[in-house]
C-alpha cells in the first residue's frame, strides 16, 4: 500500500511486514465496539517506517494490523501498489474512526501504476489503522466508535 498527502504532495511507498516487529514493545488498540475487540499494532510514525508498510508481505495476520501515525491532519491518500491480498482500512481523527474503507483489493499485475485506484478518507485524518479484509464488518467496526492504544 502506498500513501501520500494532498498537503505534502509527496508519494511514499509502504512496504514492510506487519505483525513481526523487531521490538520488545506490545501495541494493542481497542475498538469500542460491542466486543471491546482488540488487534496488536506495528506503529508506523516516522516517514521511514511509514514507507515499509504492507507491500511485499504475504499477509496481514487475523487481530494484527499496521497504524500509520501522522505529524498532522490531512486527506493522507493510500493506494494498494505491491500488495498481494485484500484488506480493510480505518480511518481516524485522534482516537475516532471517521471512516472505513472495507475488502480494498490489490492491483491487476497488469494495471499500471499510474491507473492505481487511490483510497482517501471524507476528512482529514492523524491516523490510519490496516487491518484484514472482512475486520470491520465481523467486528462491527462504525464510524463514531472510539479507539485506545495501550502499549505494554
Amino acid at each position: 500500500m502506498a500513501v501520500y498527502s494532498r498537503a505534502a504532495g509527496a508519494i511514499i511507498f509502504i512496504i514492510g511486514l506487519v505483525g513481526c516487529g523487531s521490538s520488545t514493545v506490545s501495541t494493542t488498540v481497542q475498538f469500542s465496539n460491542p466486543s471491546n475487540t482488540q488487534v496488536t499494532v506495528t506503529i508506523a510514525d516516522t516517514a521511514t517506517e511509514r514507507s515499509q508498510g504492507l507491500a511485499g508481505t504475504r499477509q496481514l495476520a487475523q487481530d494484527h494490523g499496521l497504524l500509520f501515525v501522522f505529524p498532522s491532519k490531512a486527506s493522507h491518500a493510500f493506494w494498494m501498489k505491491g500488495v498481494s491480498y485484500p484488506i480493510d482500512i480505518i480511518w481516524l481523527d485522534d482516537s475516532t474512526i471517521v471512516d472505513v474503507t472495507a475488502q480494498v483489493q490489490p492491483e491487476l499485475a497488469a494495471t499500471p501504476e499510474t491507473a492505481y485506484q487511490q483510497y482517501l478518507p471524507n476528512q482529514p485524518v492523524n491516523q490510519v489503522l490496516e487491518v484484514p479484509a472482512g475486520f470491520i464488518t465481523e467486528q462491527g467496526i462504525m464510524v463514531g466508535q472510539q479507539i485506545t492504544i495501550r502499549t505494554r
